[in-house]
């Protein structure tokens, strides 16, 4: 089983090849009504959000200040200007706001807006990390995994991305399986493999990918569902192997999707043809469940932003 776990930061460009993670954009966390009518504004003249924004960041406010940096990163009523948006992240960062922190190490590891180092990325980062942010976490892991701006260092990289795991972070809870699969961590004896000189724990591995898999990690996914065929760290099930192996399809980017179907129609040839067709229809049922529940999920989600939004702006 192959790690694909990559960093997630605000996107560089539309051919990043890195996860992007949009919770921290500001944009969409206004929501889209709130965005247009910014949008719709003539450029001669700002919009009053962005100008109360703009006097409260100007007068130190850190919340403000990374609103405004967030405005200019997307362009949103103002020119986009990186530059601009790094200046304001930075007079945030240094007042302690996460959310500022973790874009700021977002663009020192692009390089978009300020000169790309590594060194830089890995200090904003674990400052947010510090204060308990799991994607500043799970990012610190992966550096320390790759080598980026520190020591390469796997202990490290996985000490991060269990802290981030334990907060429900779904690729670090990914990341964590990966390292018991594969033998990056030290285990309890009761659950030790002897593999090629390492130390595997599947019961873990699987335990981890499982909670990954519950929120649709398609890698997690995959792996839980090859765990099953195999019969490594859990009971070897081959209809539970195809409804993992199904819901990664499902979820899988196109890059990705043609290897994991091939995966799983091996697996369809060794169940019955009954056992298919129950498999199939279960697969169908709990992704028709999902996507009915996922528009109200997401307005839920959109009204708490825009309702927190509207209280900072009046306090």
């Amino acid at each position: 089983m192959k790690d694909e776990s990559q960093l997630q930061v605000r996107s560089k460009d539309a051919e990043s090849s890195l996860i992007l993670s949009s919770a921290r954009s500001s944009l969409a966390a206004r929501g889209r009504r709130d965005a247009e009518a910014i949008d719709r504004q003539p450029d001669e003249r700002e919009h009053p959000t962005i100008g109360k924004y703009r006097r409260l960041a100007e007068a130190g406010d850190a919340g403000a200040q990374y609103e405004l940096g967030s405005f200019y990163d997307e362009g949103c009523g103002v020119a986009q200007d990186y530059v601009e948006a790094a200046r304001w992240w930075r007079k945030s960062a240094e007042q302690g706001h996460v959310a500022a922190q973790f874009s700021l190490g977002s663009i020192y590891y692009n390089g978009q807006g300020v000169v790309q180092d590594y060194a830089e990325a890995v200090k904003w980062f674990r400052e947010a990390a510090d204060q308990g942010d799991a994607a500043a976490q799970f990012n610190l892991g992966m550096m320390f995994r790759e080598g980026q701006g520190v020591d390469q260092d796997h202990v490290e990289a996985v000490t991060w991305f269990r802290m981030a795991a334990e907060q429900g972070h779904a690729e670090a809870q990914n990341c964590v399986g990966y390292a018991y699969a594969s033998g990056f961590l030290q285990v309890p004896e009761a659950h030790q493999r002897e593999h090629r000189g390492e130390r595997l724990d599947y019961e873990e591995a699987a335990r981890w990918w499982r909670k990954a898999a519950e929120q649709d990690h398609p890698g997690a996914q995959f792996n839980l569902g090859m765990m099953y065929a195999d019969g490594k760290g859990v009971p070897q099930d081959y209809v539970e192997a195809y409804k993992m192996l199904s819901f990664a399809v499902a979820n899988s980017s196109e890059q990705d999707r043609a290897r994991r179907s091939e995966k799983r129609d091996i697996v369809a040839m060794k169940l019955t043809s009954e056992q298919l067709a129950a498999a199939q229809r279960m697969v169908t049922e709990a992704l028709r469940e999902r996507d009915e529940k996922l528009p109200s999920i997401m307005e839920a989600f959109k009204e708490s932003l825009r309702m927190a939004r509207e209280a900072e702006l009046e306090a």
